[in-house]
C-alpha cells in the first residue's frame, strides 16, 4: 500500500494555519514561475480549497472532488494559445500524476453533520493519489 505525503498544521485560534498555509502555496507558485517552460509542464500546481466552504449535495457522490471542480473555475490555454474547454479535467489528469499540490484549510470548521461524508471523500481521493503527492491540511490543535 502506497501512501501520499500528508502533512497535518495544527495550532491554536489566531496561529497563523491559514496564513501558513497560503505562505506555502505562494510558494510553490514562485518555484513554478522559476523553472522553464518545459520544467513548468511538471511543475506542482498549487490548489486551496477551504473546508468550510464545502456543502454536500445529494447529487454529489464525491464531495471533495466537487469542490476541487467548483474552486478551479478558470479557463486553461495551452502552448499553442487553444482553450481548454474543461479546466477541471486538466487539473484532475494533474492530481492523477501527482502534480497538484493540495491544501486544505480549516478541518475544524467543517459543519458537523458534514464530518463524515467530507472525510470520506478525502480518504477516497487520497488513495487515488500517487506516493509523490502532497497534501497539507490545517485544523485547530483541541480538535483534531
Amino acid at each position: 500500500m502506497s501512501y501520499v505525503k500528508t502533512n497535518i498544521i495544527l495550532g491554536m485560534p489566531g496561529a497563523g494555519k491559514t496564513t501558513a498555509l497560503e505562505l506555502l502555496a505562494s510558494q510553490c507558485i514562485k518555484q513554478y514561475f522559476k523553472r522553464g517552460e518545459e520544467e513548468r509542464a511538471q511543475s506542482s500546481i498549487p490548489i486551496i480549497i477551504p473546508l468550510r466552504s464545502i456543502s454536500i449535495r445529494n447529487d454529489s457522490s464525491d464531495v471533495i472532488v466537487s469542490a476541487i471542480n467548483e474552486h478551479v473555475g478558470l479557463t486553461i490555454i495551452d502552448k499553442d494559445n487553444n482553450y481548454r474547454s474543461s479546466a477541471f479535467k486538466y487539473i484532475f489528469n494533474a492530481i492523477e500524476e501527482g502534480r497538484v499540490v493540495l491544501f486544505f484549510d480549516g478541518l475544524n470548521e467543517i459543519n458537523p453533520s458534514d464530518v463524515k461524508a467530507i472525510i470520506n471523500s478525502l480518504v477516497a481521493l487520497l488513495g487515488r493519489m500517487p506516493e509523490n503527492s502532497r497534501v497539507f491540511i490545517t485544523g485547530r490543535k483541541y480538535e483534531y
